[in-house]
């Protein structure tokens, strides 16, 4: 389905509303899933930026290219987050929650950092030999 063009209701807007109809669920409810939706997106705006700078990194030409798909999908969430305008609290741009990145930190491995290839090294030294 295509939406007409319209202005997207700004955090302060979405906010005074909040504020105005608090006898009616179903307009909260609506805000709530407008704000969850925005904050769901910068978000996945921050996991494709890591996703895009590792594939850079593994020199994954096709997936990182002007025209590449992942390329593609950084531009239009992109698009999408510049349109919204500010989502987190207090007008602010999303900040991610340092928990969601401890977990993949593990994963971010840059062959070319003589750090992480010492420490592959290392690892693969300490492997059981099957």
């Amino acid at each position: 389905m295509t939406l007409p063009p319209f202005i997207p209701p700004t955090l302060a807007e979405l906010r005074e509303w909040y504020r105005l109809y608090k006898e009616n669920p179903d307009v909260w409810r609506l805000i709530l899933e407008v704000q969850h939706s925005r904050e769901t997106l910068a978000h996945l705006n921050v996991l494709l930026a890591q996703t895009e700078r590792a594939a850079r990194r593994a020199e994954f030409g096709r997936l990182t290219g002007e025209d590449a798909p992942l390329r593609n999908a950084c531009v239009v969430v992109e698009a999408e987050l510049f349109r919204v305008g500010p989502v987190g609290g207090k007008g602010r741009k999303y900040q991610q929650p340092a928990r969601l990145t401890e977990g993949a930190a593990g994963f971010d491995f840059d062959p070319d950092d003589p750090v992480d290839r010492a420490a592959f090294l290392i690892a693969c030294g300490h492997q059981k030999q099957r």
